[in-house]
């Protein structure tokens, strides 16, 4: 009988044992996938910080472009020579107007000189990021005004 008796209690140290061992795999195991997807969301929102400021350079020279091409029709008709009249535009000064999924909309405002004049432009633009082959932007909407 008191072999039985020992035996159980070799037994049940054995299973406290490997519950002992098993939980603290768990733990650890657990505390691993912790950091790793604490680690993925950091690549994330890095990811994140790269796409929309490449966003914003797109969104910029989108308005900029969008800019100079109505400068250049506002000197063509104002001043008839088109070219041969200073147009420019400044770059924009950006600002997120919204951001909703992989769509951000920027807004820029900024000088322009159309015609020898100096004015304004406020413009809009929707760019999308996360898309295989980088962010694609929209067509520029924009206002010049002040001459």
């Amino acid at each position: 009988m008191r072999a039985f008796y020992v035996s159980a209690a070799a037994l049940v140290l054995f299973v406290l044992c490997l519950g002992i061992v098993g939980s603290s795999k768990l733990r650890a195991r657990r505390a691993s996938e912790e950091a790793h997807r604490r680690e993925l969301e950091s690549i994330e929102v890095e990811t994140r910080k790269i796409q929309t400021s490449t966003a914003a350079i797109l969104a910029g020279q989108a308005m900029r472009s969008r800019v100079l091409a109505m400068a250049y029709d506002l000197s063509w008709k104002k001043g008839g020579k088109g070219g041969a009249q200073p147009h420019g535009a400044d770059p924009p000064e950006l600002e997120v107007a919204s951001s909703f999924g992989d769509a951000i909309e920027f807004r820029g405002k900024g000088r322009v000189t159309a015609s020898g004049r100096t004015g304004w432009y406020d413009c809009s633009v929707s760019v999308l990021i996360g898309q295989p082959d980088g962010p694609k932007s929209g067509e520029a909407s924009c206002i010049l005004g002040g001459f």
